[in-house]
């Protein structure tokens, strides 16, 4: 990330702790000038991130917003089309002898769903959802990292649940997200997610972006990648024509579905 994208973090950073700030006290904290904030708090305040109230920014907390809890139950009734159709390409491209890694989501659980028996193909996981999943088509296959569940989002949470992830060499790592974002990158809600998506990028050696078209534009509190990261971006159709230039000019492949 450049400087712009670190002092953007910390200005979220401050904002956060201190349930809001004046820009006089932006720019003392972060050492730079006035202009130079107001800047970059514009960018957060068009991004949806941050809201000026009675002369303090403050972090933009509505429903669905950038500070809001990711609910799994809510989300498996939202685009639920495009989600089916996204899972469906995604599982075609898994082949015999993978070793695939199905992040946490309700698009992400589509391509268990729509899997096609394959010989000699490992499937790792690590929430609640993907295993009863699994365990509907009766596949057997499959490795959970385990830790304490986060109920909101049937997530398994744990240090070593991260650090197993590092022990697998992956062929395949589908990876959900909650927002892309052309300058603050690809975030997601929880930030126990962040360290099981970045060990996850970092051991695949093909690194897809799994996201309903509804997602981009969008930041969430916690960034793990630039979308330059991934090989390819698999959406949906309703993809607006701006942002499937600006994936094919990173040079990744696009898939719409």
């Amino acid at each position: 990330m450049g400087n712009v994208d670190k002092r953007t973090e910390a200005i979220i950073d401050i904002l956060r702790d201190k349930s809001g700030a004046s820009v006089r006290e932006l720019a003392f904290a972060l050492k730079v000038t006035e202009m130079t904030i107001r800047r970059d708090l514009k960018q957060l305040k068009a991004a949806g991130i941050v809201k000026n109230v009675s002369g303090a920014f403050m972090l933009e907390t509505e429903d669905e917003g950038f500070y809001s809890d990711y609910i799994i139950k809510t989300h498996e009734l939202k685009h639920t089309n495009e989600k089916v159709r996204i899972g469906q390409f995604a599982a075609n491209l898994i082949e015999d002898n993978d070793v695939v890694y199905i992040d946490i989501g309700t698009t992400s659980v589509k391509i268990i769903d729509e899997m096609q028996e394959r010989d000699g193909v490992t499937v790792v996981v690590s929430t609640i959802n993907a295993v009863n999943a699994l365990q509907r088509k009766g596949y057997h296959n499959y490795c959970l990292t385990g830790g304490f569940l986060k109920e909101k989002s049937e997530m398994l949470v744990s240090t070593k649940g991260a650090e197993m992830l590092k022990e697998f060499g992956f062929t395949k790592a589908f990876i959900s997200a909650a927002g892309v974002n052309a300058k603050l990158g690809v975030t997601c809600v929880n930030n126990y997610e962040v360290e099981y998506k970045k060990t996850a990028i970092d051991r695949a050696v093909k690194k897809y972006l799994v996201v309903d078209s509804s997602k981009f534009g969008v930041v969430r509190m916690n960034y793990f990648a630039n979308l330059s990261q991934f090989d390819a971006v698999i959406t949906d159709k309703n993809l607006s024509e701006e942002w499937a230039q600006q994936i094919k000019e990173l040079g990744l492949e696009l898939y719409l579905c």
